[in-house]
């Protein structure tokens, strides 16, 4: 039997020779109508709405059933059988799996199935012959989305999902299933001159050395960027200052040692002043590590380096929270470091007064 799985896009445009994030999880295969099912469901499996990642739908409607759509590729020349199993998290900048739930989640007449065998022709776009049928409650929207392909033929029984503890762990599970694919983004209304948002960060459950900030992806600089978080202690808390935005790609990171089991929240602000971000653009929390940091990130780095390039990313490290310099008039004195980003929940901007 093949080890093959359907290909699932993490982000548009990714291909079958990618298997790899490009630091955004913004799956276009991952279709959420709400509480309405999509009218003509081979409409998503067209080759211009594949490539367009077309219908763009996460529409998360508490207290009622949703109806959730997994498309993909078969990328071999031959037919192709896969079981996709769907699950939802609470958002958090790292999406842990034993944080993952599919309580709730139901296909056809199932009232509880999260995993579908799916049957693909030689490189055909598919999915779901029907919707998963998810009852969300209210504890929090937008969810993340994960979908998880298996090359197990007709593997309907429950997944015992990993439980890293460790930001290493982690690591290892994300390089070791790399077609792990994963809605994780949240639409903000870029026509606002001011924007707000909280996000939660779920720690390690055995602590260690976090590096967190945020990506300024496609944002054009003259506009302002603050955020903070409350740490286990006063010294690693952050306060990044209210700071003017130098460059498109900006990665201000602030590292900090983390309590086992801390949970916190980022608190991000953004002000665009005279800009105009482009829909599309988005504020990035991150989490990550450094391969400064220890010989074993440095060799998980170094793994990254071959298999996840794109999972790597330029940081402007500022250091603690003891040695943050206030003064971004240049960027000189700050050091880049290569950071590896654990996770990270985009707020993609969008121009919603049009």
């Amino acid at each position: 039997m093949t080890d093959k799985k359907l290909f699932i896009r993490n982000y548009l445009g990714q291909t079958p020779d990618s298997l790899t994030t490009n630091g955004v999880y913004n799956s276009p295969d991952i279709i959420c109508s709400g509480d309405t099912p999509i009218g003509n469901p081979h409409q998503i499996t067209g080759k211009d709405a594949y490539e367009n990642g077309t219908p763009d739908l996460n529409d998360q409607v508490p207290a009622e059933k949703n109806y959730v759509y997994v498309r993909g590729l078969n990328p071999t020349n031959s037919k192709l059988e896969s079981t996709i199993f769907l699950f939802y998290c609470k958002p958090s900048v790292i999406l842990w799996p034993q944080n993952w739930k599919n309580a709730g989640i139901g296909y056809k007449g199932n009232q509880e199935q999260n995993g579908v065998h799916v049957i693909a022709s030689e490189n055909e776009i598919t999915s779901t012959k029907h919707p998963y049928k998810w009852e969300l409650n209210v504890e929090s929207i937008p969810y993340s989305l994960i979908v998880w392909p298996f090359a197990d033929a007709g593997k309907n029984d429950p997944l015992l999902l990993p439980e890293p503890k460790t930001l290493a762990e982690m690591s290892n599970f994300l390089l070791d299933n790399p077609e792990l694919a994963i809605k994780s983004t949240i639409e903000v209304d870029s026509s606002q001159p001011t924007i707000h948002e909280t996000v939660p960060i779920v720690g390690p459950a055995e602590g260690g050395i976090l590096n967190i900030g945020v990506v300024c992806k496609g944002i054009p600089p003259g506009g302002y960027l603050q955020f903070s978080v409350q740490g286990p202690d006063p010294a690693n808390s952050i306060n990044f200052p209210k700071t003017l935005i130098p460059i498109v790609g900006y990665t201000p990171t602030i590292q900090v040692k983390w309590s086992a089991g801390f949970d916190s929240t980022m608190e991000i602000s953004y002000w665009k002043e005279d800009t105009t971000p482009p829909d599309g653009a988005s504020l990035n929390p991150i989490v990550g590590f450094m391969e400064s940091s220890s010989d074993e990130n440095k060799k998980l780095i170094d793994r990254a380096k071959t298999e996840a390039p794109n999972q790597l990313a330029k940081s402007h490290f500022y250091g603690s929270p003891e040695n943050l310099n206030k003064s971004t008039d240049s960027l000189d004195s700050v050091p880049i470091q290569t950071l590896y980003l654990l996770g990270m929940i985009a707020y993609v901007l969008k121009d919603m007064s049009r």
